[in-house]
């Protein structure tokens, strides 16, 4: 079965175990009935009494990362890392966390980096990398995930001076996230309406939550990803030219 059920904290969460299942039909019957099922189906829950202000779906880092939206996202996507390999840093021969590479940064720099990037699945560009082998429609991935962030993990990430060349190993993982048809995309917002008219659930009871508790604002599925992130390795020799668009001598291993 693509979802099960797991209580966290008290709260019923649905695992789902394949990235290819979160589509816009199960996320739409979440809204309606507070779980991935419709009635009829054999996995349907008759007895449930659905939570509609904290609905929850769970998916592991390595599936989203490497079968999902996550699957073209390098190292040196991440800002970040492209300065450390480019040797922007003053740094000796040793290995170094997130965190240090981070201060090094804004104390080297003047400028603050992040360990987050965004990417948005709005357009095609940002969609390619679910069109290759993977059963996930353009509709499905902009309808259910929208614009998505990624993360360099704390942990087991390592930023690496050795002599003669700069090493990341990275570990990437995707940030949580949520549903529903609020956006601080300007052009979606405006869009957001006819979308949840003509592919939206028949009734969006995470709306109807909102207006019951006097929230002010719908309700939203939640999308919490766990586990080991996507591990990269990527490396670049001191000695090298800076890299353009058209040259990039990153050497690049998965494991």
């Amino acid at each position: 079965m693509p979802f099960n059920t797991l209580t966290i904290n008290g709260k019923l969460v649905w695992e789902c175990t394949r990235y290819q299942d979160l589509t816009r039909d199960r996320i739409n019957n979440l809204a309606m009935y507070g779980q991935p099922f419709s009635p009829g189906e054999v996995n349907y829950k008759t007895d449930l009494i659905p939570d509609f202000a904290h609905v929850t779906v769970r998916m592991s880092h390595f599936e989203v990362m490497n079968k999902g939206y996550g699957q073209t996202i390098k190292p040196e996507n991440f800002p970040l890392v492209r300065l450390f390999l480019m040797g922007g840093l003053d740094l000796p021969i040793k290995s170094y966390s997130v965190d240090d590479v981070l201060k090094q940064a804004i104390k080297q720099t003047g400028k603050k980096y992040k360990r987050f990037i965004s990417k948005s699945l709005y357009n095609k560009q940002g969609h390619h990398s679910l069109e290759n082998g993977l059963n996930t429609s353009y509709i499905d991935a902009t309808y259910v995930h929208g614009t998505v962030g990624f993360a360099l993990m704390k942990k087991g990430t390592q930023f690496i001076v050795e002599e003669g060349h700069y090493k990341v190993i990275a570990y990437i993982g995707a940030s949580t996230d949520d549903w529903n048809f609020q956006s601080s995309n300007s052009l979606v917002q405006v869009v957001n309406p006819l979308v949840s008219l003509t592919l939206g659930p028949k009734t969006n009871n995470l709306q109807q939550t909102a207006v019951e508790e006097n929230e002010g604002i719908e309700a939203r599925i939640m999308f919490e990803y766990v586990g080991t992130g996507k591990r990269m390795v990527v490396s670049k020799g001191k000695k090298e030219k800076p890299l353009g668009r058209k040259e990039r001598r990153y050497i690049h291993s998965f494991q």
